[in-house]
């Protein structure tokens, strides 16, 4: 059995180093092959980005795996509804970090 994808914003990314996860932000900037996301809890994110992940709206879900530099390189990515309510997921995020048997 697969291991479940923890969802993350950018203060949590020391804690999955290495890990795949998901991380849902506003897109701030592109800049080649990555793009910096305003993450859920308001904070950059750098997210180099794999031929296989477009970036095809202003809000998107990246999943891809933390690096030890807290990049995230992303496998891919969902586009999300442009009036996504980013402090909203921020609460899902808090959430289910501080209660991840509920979210398993």
């Amino acid at each position: 059995m697969e291991k479940p994808t923890p969802r993350i914003n950018s203060s949590l990314l020391p804690k999955y180093v290495d890990t795949t996860v998901r991380i849902v932000g506003k897109v701030q900037e592109h800049r080649g092959t990555s793009v910096i996301l305003q993450a859920s809890d308001k904070k950059p994110v750098t997210v180099e980005l794999s031929p296989d992940c477009q970036i095809a709206s202003e809000y998107v879900e990246i999943i891809g795996k933390v690096q030890n530099d807290l990049k995230v390189s992303g496998y891919s990515s969902i586009p999300l509804s442009e009036n996504f309510d980013l402090d909203a997921y921020n609460g899902l995020v808090l959430a289910s970090n501080s209660n991840p048997t509920i979210f398993t």
